[in-house]
């Protein structure tokens, strides 16, 4: 089950004080859906800051072996689906009999089981009334402060709905993080939580649960969360880059002389503070640097936008064209499949952004004439694409070529003519 806290538990173990004294090595792999053997080894090796991204399977397996060969490590591969993973990177991993640990999370028990069928795995269940009330009792008042005696019988019926999910509980934490802290307010929060949970099919519960968090959010905020459902499962992202592409989206609306940079910064904190973000890295003054958004959540946005006709995911496409694939009411296309054909908007969408995280070849950039947003920053394109160039809207543009002598360059940037505007030198 997703959201129980398997992640949470092994990033404890992980970052302990212990563990970092005791290991030569740590790495941390985060495995999503569809992701190969090759993606996971490139992410152990750039964990361990020896990323090789120019090598060929074998290279890259013997690079890993070598690099592991004679330290003690601790490897977490996190959100393990299949066997066949599994199978593709054991022998990468050398047995010194030096006190080396692999640690795996799964939500399936014979995943758990196969990968070591002598020990009985550690499953992490559903929380009590008692923790789960503890849980949202720090997430909203934190571990100083004491909850007001009036609400503490509504803040534990709340808690026993989330019916024992942390996910569930912290979410619900951020929307009574937000509300007033009067009887009614919270009354209000309980009465509709127990509601969705009545009118819910058991497999549905959570999802809904977590669904009023949305219904809960400023409007401000809401598109802001929604474009989080355009980056792939477990993605990383950059705190710089998820700046610009809301600036340019126009979903920063300042007020004179308001510095858009801290305005997304503030929306980016308050989508912490309601934990529908998690902050995965911060820099040296404290500042976020990197965020993701668990996998659930990333659910709940691409099901919203979707209704919405906010963002159109694309994560299958078996066959070699683009024809059909672009739902035409959609504004937003994020595109996690390789296409192979040519592609082209044909049907002519009001498509004003594109994100490419696979390999997809456009026919003709000109017939999405309305592109604001262009980033295709995670793929090698071939060519210099200058029919970009010839978009009227481009507000930002983020892509990778490759040049005739073999030198990659890397663009990230917003339209010179728009530069001054938009971001203060």
């Amino acid at each position: 089950m997703g959201g129980v806290g398997k992640t949470t538990l092994a990033r404890y173990a992980h970052d302990d004080p212990l563990t970092l004294h005791h290991f030569d090595v740590r790495a941390w792999v985060t495995v999503s859906q569809g992701n190969s053997a090759r993606g996971v080894l490139l992410s152990i090796l750039h964990s361990i800051n020896a990323t090789k991204t120019g090598l060929d399977d074998v290279y890259l397996v013997r690079s890993v072996y070598q690099y592991l060969k004679g330290r003690r490590y601790v490897i977490v591969i996190d959100d393990i689906w299949s066997t066949n993973v599994w199978d593709e990177l054991r022998a990468v991993f050398p047995n010194d009999f030096n006190g080396s640990r692999i640690v795996i999370t799964t939500r399936l028990l014979e995943v758990a089981s196969y990968v070591d069928s002598s020990s009985r795995p550690y499953e992490v269940h559903l929380m009590d009334v008692d923790r789960s009330w503890c849980l949202l009792k720090e997430k909203v008042f934190g571990r100083r402060e004491n909850c007001p005696s009036e609400l503490e019988h509504i803040g534990r019926l709340i808690a026993e709905n989330c019916r024992g999910l942390p996910l569930a509980v912290v979410v619900i934490a951020g929307v009574l993080s937000k509300a007033d802290r009067r009887q009614e307010s919270w009354a209000n929060i309980a009465r509709n939580v127990k509601t969705v949970v009545k009118n819910s099919a058991s497999d549905d519960r959570f999802s809904e649960i977590l669904s009023l968090s949305y219904a809960y959010l400023p409007h401000y905020l809401r598109p802001c969360f929604l474009y989080m459902g355009c980056f792939p499962e477990d993605h990383e992202i950059n705190v710089s880059k998820l700046v610009k592409l809301w600036a340019a989206e126009g979903f920063l609306r300042p007020n004179g002389s308001d510095d858009l940079e801290e305005l997304a910064e503030g929306c980016l904190e308050e989508l912490v503070k309601r934990s529908l973000i998690l902050v995965t890295r911060k820099k040296y003054d404290g500042r976020i640097k990197r965020v993701k958004i668990h996998d659930l959540l990333r659910d709940l946005c691409i099901s919203k936008a979707r209704d919405e006709k906010f963002l159109c995911v694309i994560n299958e496409f078996p066959l070699s064209s683009s024809q059909g694939i672009i739902d035409q009411s959609s504004r937003r296309l994020s595109i996690l499949a390789n296409i192979l054909g040519g592609f082209r908007n044909t049907n002519g969408s009001p498509i004003h952004t594109i994100l490419l995280f696979k390999h997809t070849a456009v026919d003709s950039w000109r017939s999405f004439r309305l592109l604001r947003v262009v980033d295709a920053f995670n793929i090698i394109m071939a060519s210099y694409p200058d029919q970009i160039f010839e978009l009227f809207h481009l507000r930002y543009l983020a892509f990778t070529f490759e040049t005739d002598h073999k030198k990659v360059l890397e663009y990230d940037f917003l339209n010179l003519f728009l530069n001054s505007r938009i971001f203060k030198p």
